[in-house]
């Protein structure tokens, strides 16, 4: 049985607006990692020089980031005396601070 043979089902059900405007957050919160990622390649192309080690740490960093994230967050799903959306808002409002620290080491160690 192949995907062409099931039946077609129309729904015109639509998912509730607060699911709906969640859904769009969790979209829209992947663009700043994205613009952090670039970030943090051009600084690190300003301290080091254009070459394929610098590429390779921050798409590794990246990766990790990523790897780790999941890890961590499956393990936090499971805990029922966790609220899952406000630490997800909480993560979200600690990044930018934590990035304008790290952005101040770098430019020291650059130094």
């Amino acid at each position: 049985m192949t995907t062409l043979d099931l039946p077609v089902v129309g729904t015109t059900a639509r998912l509730p607006a607060w699911t709906r405007i969640l859904c769009a957050l969790f979209f829209f919160s992947g663009f700043p990692a994205l613009i952090y990622q670039l970030t943090w390649q051009r600084e690190l192309f300003r301290i080091f020089g254009v070459n394929s080690e610098s590429v390779t740490i921050v798409v590794t960093a990246f990766m990790l980031g990523l790897g780790l994230g999941s890890l961590a967050g499956g393990w936090v799903s499971k805990q029922r005396w966790i609220g899952l959306l406000p630490l997800l808002a909480a993560i979200e409002l600690a990044t930018p601070p934590s990035v304008s620290c790290r952005w101040r080491s770098l430019n020291g160690l650059a130094r």
